[in-house]
């Protein structure tokens, strides 16, 4: 989706202003972080994931109290239509959702079906592009939070590809390159501009390449030790 449809949505959304800035954002230029329609945007975000976190609980109640199938579904319909909103570029293909996702709507394109485990951030400092069949683990970052004084922010790519498994507490900094087949362990670091080996494991901080996976995903034992 480009950039133009995707301020369409917004404004269907119903955000109102100057839109130049989130233009620049999109587009993956730099742009104004104390512009007042890109403010709202944030907060209009923050309002959607909200919404979100309450239809996750609803569901969960709903099932451990047994209110029955119809009640269920209409709940689970309302959770598609949000993550549409959060995800036009590719939100119907969000196979689970957990509590504490945080996203700026129409900063992730999603490729193809994807999962995000409990507490995934996205901070708005990399447009983020997944690919087919991601799991990404609980307290997953992307990017990093805006710290800029001088309010002008730069845009990053974070690319994830096919048959990607991002572990439980990794960064991925900006400008990284999750390449195809790859795994991420538990609590490492993808520094920025960092590409990886197609197949294969990273680990540590900062990551690095452990082993290469065969294409039936079996390690190479020899590189485990």
């Amino acid at each position: 989706m480009d950039f133009k449809n995707k301020i369409d949505h917004l404004k269907k959304l119903g955000l109102t202003g100057d839109f130049s800035q989130i233009e620049l954002l999109y587009q993956g230029e730099d742009f104004n972080t104390s512009d007042e329609t890109y403010q709202k945007l944030i907060k209009l975000s923050e309002k959607k994931c909200a919404y979100l976190d309450k239809l996750n609980t609803s569901i969960s109640l709903a099932n451990v109290y047994n209110h029955g199938a119809e009640v269920i579904n209409d709940l689970e319909q309302r959770k598609k239509a949000v993550l549409m909103e959060l995800f036009p570029d590719g939100g119907e293909k969000i196979l689970l959702s957990m509590p504490g996702l945080k996203v700026v709507i129409g900063m992730v394109d999603i490729g193809g079906l994807t999962t995000f485990n409990k507490d995934v951030v996205f901070y708005p400092s990399s447009i983020v592009k997944t690919g087919n069949y991601t799991l990404i683990g609980s307290h997953v970052t992307f990017g990093h939070p805006d710290k800029n004084s001088n309010h002008t922010a730069s845009v990053g790519m974070i690319t994830l590809g096919d048959d990607t498994w991002i572990g439980s507490k990794v960064a991925i900094e900006d400008n990284a390159i999750i390449s195809n087949g790859v795994v991420i362990a538990m609590g490492a670091r993808v520094k920025s501009n960092t590409e990886t080996e197609p197949n294969a494991l990273y680990i540590s901080n900062p990551a690095h390449l452990k082993t290469i996976i065969d294409k039936n995903y079996h390690s190479n034992k020899d590189n485990l030790t």
